[in-house]
């Protein structure tokens, strides 16, 4: 499933809410707040997602679900990366190559 989601699954969603679940299934709601991209390469996907989450509970950098009514459930590992008086925002990073058409290089 990780990788069907590239940069254009998640920019119609900004502002939209995403829960999110660790192993013990305690879950979390999230915000969409950014999808930046860099597509200066055309052999490289490169594109950041950043979550705004409540102060309390801070997650910790590792892999976790998230679920959105029309995105679905997918597993993405997300990085703290600063306090905001409005909560915590979170990173997720897609850094990949892309799949080139058979007989292009």
């Amino acid at each position: 499933m990780l990788e069907d989601l590239n940069q254009e699954i998640f920019e119609p969603f900004v502002h939209s809410r995403f829960a999110v679940y660790d192993e013990a299934r305690n879950k979390v709601t999230m915000e969409l707040i950014e999808v930046a991209g860099n597509s200066s390469n055309p052999k490289i996907e490169n594109f950041s997602l950043i979550f705004r989450g409540p102060v309390e509970p801070l997650l910790p950098q590792k892999i976790y679900t998230f679920d959105h009514p029309k995105i679905g459930a997918f597993a993405l590992f997300i990085v703290p990366i600063a306090m905001q008086p409005d909560g915590l925002r979170y990173q997720a990073v897609f850094n990949r190559l892309r799949e080139v058409p058979k007989g292009r290089s």
